[in-house]
């Protein structure tokens, strides 16, 4: 069975529990504190950056979330979560690389960064350029490619529904506020959102974030001189 390592204020876990979930493949669910659990030599010995998501299929360790939804594409097609039409195809991948290098940075820094305006007004127009983007992408069809969800979904999907809780508004984007409702009711977004106390919790998080990361990082290298000759 598959075992499916995460943390759930990931957002780079969600997209790939929501694929494991619309593929319907059985596996096990597994979550990390973060509070040092990886930094263990036992997951270090699965993801040797100590970061999650993972997924561990026999004796097979996939890391990084683009990673794995390509995996999960090549050895479990069914439902196929990418087009086959070349066009349509770039425009997913396209949407995945947009949320995964300006759209999910820019979330961060709106909840990190409190009194630095130049960079709070950078994040919103990457935020307002992701955004219309969309906005031109859901002409047709229920989803990006159609009437059927794609990886564009599972990973844009995934976090443009976090953007209410940032104050951000879909006002001048009704499409993509449709698009995004009609996502959450499918049963896997359901089942992957966090209550409000957990996203409240997970800001909190991120802010208190590179103290957390230090204090980690010293306890690591304090582990390794330990086992160290």
């Amino acid at each position: 069975m598959l075992k499916f390592y995460y943390q759930k204020f990931s957002l780079y876990s969600r997209s790939v529990w929501i694929a494991l979930l619309e593929k319907k493949l059985p596996f096990e669910l597994i979550e990390l504190a973060l509070d040092g659990d990886q930094w263990q030599p036992k997951f270090l010995a699965i993801n040797p950056f100590g970061r999650v998501p993972v997924l561990v299929d026999n004796d097979f360790s996939i890391f990084e979330s683009s990673s794995i939804l390509n995996y999960l594409e090549l050895k479990y097609p069914t439902p196929c979560f990418l087009p086959k039409d070349i066009k349509t195809l770039t425009i997913v991948r396209m949407i995945e690389m947009l949320t995964l290098h300006e759209l999910i940075p820019a979330m961060l820094t709106l909840i990190r960064v409190t009194n630095n305006e130049n960079a709070i007004d950078q994040a919103n127009q990457q935020i307002t350029a992701m955004l219309n983007f969309l906005e031109t992408q859901l002409d047709d069809g229920l989803y990006i490619a159609g009437d059927q969800i794609s990886l564009a979904e599972i990973v844009a999907g995934s976090v443009i529904i976090w953007l209410p809780d940032l104050n951000v508004t879909f006002s001048n984007h009704p499409k993509v506020e449709l698009w995004s409702n009609q996502l959450k009711q499918r049963p896997t977004w359901q089942e992957t959102q966090p209550n409000p106390e957990v996203i409240q919790d997970w800001f909190k998080r991120i802010q208190k974030l590179p103290k957390i990361r230090a204090r980690q990082w010293q306890q690591k290298q304090s582990r390794l001189t330990k086992t160290s000759p």
